[in-house]
């Protein structure tokens, strides 16, 4: 928290300027805040200097805001009921189920049954009336899905995603599945519950998900799909030592964790670095901090580099490489 001061803002007679500012949290929750203004059509970084709060701040503005709640879930429990279920089993795997139903916030999460065996059945959609959740997951010992165990419940319950209303309005493929089966070994009954699915898997059958990083992401680059992570790293450009680093999937942008290579004790007054991470934000952030940016220009289809722009990235590619050796 703190006052900032924006200076330098040129004045005009015959027209107002216009500042914008930005600010951003890092990963320490630490604000940045820089500012900039448009002189024919060019973008111009505005220094900005922070300095004490005055005293007649009212104290309102001094309480830090209340952070979001958790989001809405969907939650589908699916329950093995086939022949090797029957008594004691399936005792088990209802009580597991009646005690996560009675742990959550159902304001909060919606819940449905489902039962498998030689099929599948929907015995709820997804519901936050307990009373109806209860009355599903007692039903489970009288609904007849036959008595194998060949049936998948993931593609119904996918199905079953779409077909909620309150999920479709999300837009967005993000709930937990609750997978519960039990098992008799020698009189001792063990419940298991519980598998997160991320975006893009509730599809897949346990057979494939049990080979697959559920943690890992997929995205395209020059034409060619990846699947996994990658690393984000700021070296010393004299001596090639690693001196910050992060792992994130491979969709995740790089100047997403820009800030976070960025390290308090980093002494050197310049940082290069891949157009990539050329925005509006990391310049301001770059001076905010004090430092010179060697960041790589890109180009636009509105604005294509000139031939001297193209020639400064090629000089400062020659420092910036030797990040790459380190991966070499």
């Amino acid at each position: 928290m703190g006052k900032y001061v924006v200076s330098g803002i040129p004045r005009h007679a015959d027209r107002d300027t216009v500042v914008d500012v930005t600010y951003h949290y890092d990963q320490r929750g630490t604000v940045a805040v820089s500012a900039s203004t448009k002189e024919s059509g060019t973008s111009r970084h505005l220094p900005v200097a922070k300095e004490d709060l005055p005293t007649d701040v009212p104290g309102r503005f001094l309480v830090p805001p209340e952070p979001p709640g958790p989001e809405q879930m969907t939650v589908y429990i699916a329950v093995d009921s086939s022949g090797s279920m029957v008594g004691e089993p399936l005792m088990a795997a209802k009580k597991a189920a009646l005690d996560f139903m009675c742990s959550t916030d159902r304001s909060r999460c919606s819940m449905g049954v489902i039962a498998f065996a030689d099929r599948v059945k929907t015995i709820l959609m997804a519901s936050e009336k307990a009373v109806d959740i209860r009355a599903a997951i007692r039903a489970l010992d009288r609904v007849d899905v036959g008595g194998g165990t060949c049936a998948d419940p993931f593609p119904e319950i996918a199905r079953v995603f779409q077909e909620d209303r309150r999920f479709a309005r999300k837009k967005k493929l993000r709930a937990i599945l609750i997978a519960a089966s039990a098992a008799s070994d020698g009189g001792s009954v063990a419940a298991d519950t519980g598998e997160v699915l991320g975006e893009g898997w509730t599809g897949e059958s346990r057979i494939r998900l049990a080979q697959k990083d559920l943690e890992a992401r997929w995205t395209k680059r020059n034409g060619q799909n990846h699947y996994g992570y990658k690393n984000h790293v700021s070296t010393d450009r004299r001596h090639k030592l690693v001196r910050r680093y992060a792992v994130t999937d491979v969709a995740m942008h790089d100047s997403r964790v820009f800030a976070e290579l960025l390290g308090p004790n980093n002494m050197a007054a310049s940082v290069w670095a891949d157009k990539a991470y050329r925005s509006r934000e990391t310049e301001g952030l770059l001076e905010e901090l004090g430092y010179n940016s060697k960041v790589l220009r890109k180009g636009s289809a509105g604005h294509k580099l000139t031939k001297r722009e193209k020639q400064g990235n090629r000089t400062k590619s020659k420092v910036r490489a030797r990040v790459e050796h380190i991966f070499g």
